[in-house]
């Protein structure tokens, strides 16, 4: 039997050579689906999977609020680290790549927690750096909205950093409720198109409204829904009641319209949920309806008081937790608008502890002490309750909650005022 024909060896090598690289290319396309790698444009947002997670272990008390907490997309869980200080946490970019933003959301009534922060990027390791601090986040301002990411830009120069993370502020704990990382990527960095924003961000208006949703992530493509659903995409096409966003749309409406969105680039990689708008279209507030946040919920300001502070109107109120009784003894609630119709949530700025009722919270601002000065009534001793804070919807500080009038009386229904100076006119 004649044996079979050898095959030269450069065929050989050339078939290898063949086999090689498509077995290279496609374990590289399997990676590069892993990994979220696709070209977009614009600035887009950093993988926060799991895998790309890093940071301070455990929690305080071992309650299970770790760093997965910080990832998790849900404003109303935090991070809490297990010491006082020195806690961190951050994304691994898997190659170095520039952030332009940090989205950072306070843990709900915490949100002096937030100062002191510092973001910091390093190219060699996540444990050890060494690390450049590229911005400390001061105390005031600015001011720090709870329920929502606040934008914080970051310069890193001209330098790529393959990790970035938040290090806690001392004596804080973390007390940190989400951070995502925002910049310009390169094809092979885990990354997901920016969370759309809606504009304007719900209200009451008295006629239909025109609606804008935009993404910093310029080639993706905005679903949208207006009936509640969260928005979903999958398999290449929206679910559900998603619709293809093609241009503004009109809240129309008398009852509340939610507005949701979620940003799509390649037909596949989703962004998070946009924070939800709320639209009521219909003649102004009456006071036999409900009043409601831009949120979407009752507002809680029982026994309260409006400030004009710093260009805004903020109202400061007791928090009954959607209860008919007074009960609860949360605290006091704040709000801001800029039209006295409009009211957003800014969350607890004074927590009772429940060792009190609180009353007639009014707020003011010291230009001496650079401080915010709430009065109120402490319902449960009938004395006054002093607190202050460096703005108006951070924490407030509770100097003494039995302080009498000069007089020696405590207060019920009071008020508040400042004395303006007015210059005395010279005779003539």
């Amino acid at each position: 039997m004649n044996a079979l024909p050898r095959t030269p060896f450069a065929v050989k090598r050339r078939i290898f050579i063949l086999f090689f690289a498509t077995l290279i290319s496609g374990l590289f396309s399997i990676l590069s689906n892993v990994n979220c790698a696709y070209a977009a444009t614009g600035i887009v947002q950093f993988s926060v999977a799991a895998p790309y997670q890093f940071g301070t272990a455990g929690s305080y008390l071992s309650d299970g609020n770790t760093i997965a907490k910080l990832f998790d997309g849900d404003l109303t869980t935090w991070w809490d680290a297990p010491a006082a200080n020195g806690g961190y946490a951050g994304v691994d970019l898997t190659v170095p790549a520039k952030v332009t933003d940090l989205l950072i959301a306070p843990r709900t009534g915490y949100t002096a927690r937030v100062y002191g922060v510092q973001i910091q990027g390093a190219t060699t390791s996540s444990s050890t750096g060494p690390w450049t601090t590229l911005y400390t986040i001061p105390s005031f301002p600015p001011m720090y909205s709870q329920l929502q990411y606040n934008d914080i830009p970051i310069n890193t120069g001209s330098t790529y950093y393959r990790y970035y993370r938040i290090v806690a502020a001392n004596t804080f704990y973390g007390s940190i409720g989400e951070i995502r990382f925002l910049g310009v990527a390169s094809s092979t960095t885990p990354y997901i198109p920016v969370a759309p924003v809606v504009s304007p961000l719900g209200g009451k208006y008295a006629s239909p409204t025109k609606v804008t949703i935009t993404s910093s992530t310029t080639d993706a493509a905005i679903y949208y829904t207006t009936d509640g659903t969260v928005p979903a995409f999958s398999g290449g096409v929206p679910q559900g009641t998603t619709q293809l966003y093609t241009g503004p749309i009109l809240a129309t409406t008398t009852a509340t319209t939610t507005v949701e969105a979620i940003a799509v680039s390649a037909g596949s990689y989703v962004s998070d949920v946009s924070l939800p708008a709320y639209f009521n279209i219909g003649a102004g507030f009456a006071p036999t309806n409900g009043w409601f946040d831009t949120s979407g919920h009752l507002i809680e300001g029982h026994t309260g008081s409006v400030s004009f502070l710093n260009g805004k109107y903020y109202w400061y109120g007791e928090n009954f937790n959607a209860s008919g009784t007074e009960t609860e003894l949360l605290g006091v609630q704040a709000y801001s608008s800029p039209d006295l119709l409009n009211w957003k949530n800014e969350g607890m700025v004074l927590s009772t502890a429940a060792a009190y009722k609180i009353r007639r919270p009014h707020v003011i601002y010291n230009a001496t002490s650079s401080l915010y000065v709430m009065w109120a009534r402490n319902a449960t001793s009938g004395r006054i309750v002093i607190a202050t804070s460096t703005s108006p919807t951070s924490l407030f500080s509770v100097a003494t909650t039995t302080y009498n009038t000069p007089a020696g009386y405590g207060n019920n229904d009071i008020d508040i005022f400042k004395r303006l100076r007015i210059p005395r006119l010279q005779a003539r």
